[in-house]
């Protein structure tokens, strides 16, 4: 399902709740985005490619390639990629310190919350991360 006018980049969403993934999914065509969706990090690892994605919106705790292993493996090949993660375990996500990652939002969030994220994130320019 993509949106015919992508706004920065196409987004890769990867949650091993497929409701969740598709929901998200969802919200940000219906914002003007273009989406991929993957259902595990390995999945999400097989269909990345480097200048594909504007963005990469990840869950934290899935079975396999956990969230934060999944972005730091994504910014070992591409270190300027913008990548998002989401979690309902804040504390545990940021126990052994802050994930290789843009920002970490938790769970649940607004509607508004997660659109000016997004928008935000895909302003910043390239190289700027943190």
């Amino acid at each position: 399902m993509t949106s015919t006018e992508p706004r920065g980049g196409t987004i890769l969403v990867v949650d091993d709740d497929t409701s969740m993934g598709e929901s998200i999914q969802r919200l940000l065509v219906c914002s003007g985005y273009q989406t991929e969706v993957a259902t595990s990090g390995e999945q999400a690892l097989s269909v990345f490619r480097p200048g594909k994605y504007g963005l990469v919106i990840t869950d934290y705790d899935m079975p396999g390639i956990k969230g934060d292993d999944l972005a730091a493996a994504i910014r070992a090949g591409v270190p300027n990629q913008r990548i998002m993660i989401l979690t309902g375990f804040l504390d545990k996500a940021m126990a052994f310190g802050r994930p290789a990652a843009d920002l970490v939002m938790s769970k649940p969030f607004g509607v508004r919350e997660l659109l000016g994220a997004v928008s935000s994130l895909l302003q910043q320019p390239e190289g700027v991360t943190g």
